[in-house]
């Protein structure tokens, strides 16, 4: 089985592709969701301070470090 981690746990410029939302509030799995954030996604931490910054396709996502600890991802090697 594939090792996961928190996109919190990603370096910058590293992908993941992600497997879950580890959460049960329902407004930050909304919320994500909108931003086309949902297992499967691939995502690209660009930055981690003063937030994390996800890059999604041609979008950005900031978030902050208790967001960026439940969207876990399968790092994606190159």
């Amino acid at each position: 089985m594939a090792e996961y981690l928190a996109v919190s746990h990603l370096k910058p410029g590293q992908r993941g592709r992600v497997v879950r939302l580890q959460t049960a509030e329902g407004k930050h799995i909304h919320k994500l969701t909108a931003f086309g954030l949902f297992p499967g996604a691939v995502v690209e931490l660009e930055q981690t301070y003063p937030a994390f910054v996800l890059r999604l396709d041609r979008s950005r996502l900031a978030v902050d470090r208790e967001i960026a600890g439940i969207i876990l991802v399968n790092p994606i090697d190159g």
